[in-house]
């Protein structure tokens, strides 16, 4: 597997963590609101955000060298 994809694969993971964690707060006697908006973000958040803009210049990358050859 190359690195797009393995990059692909682990924002992914995060993103179906996060939306996981959301969804299960919500129906738990502690929602993500008492817990911390700024803990959710810099924990679940930002990390799959930064994976998904790592994909997404590794992917241009390797589209770019792709076109050269």
């Amino acid at each position: 597997m190359n690195s797009c994809g393995r990059l692909l694969l682990i924002a992914v993971a995060w993103t179906v963590i996060g939306g996981l964690t959301y969804i299960a707060s919500l129906f738990s006697e502690m929602p993500i609101l008492f817990i911390g908006w700024n803990f959710y973000l810099m924990v679940v958040v930002a990390p799959a955000a930064l994976t998904w803009v790592a994909v997404l210049r590794e992917c241009i990358k390797k589209s770019r060298e792709r076109k050269r050859h």
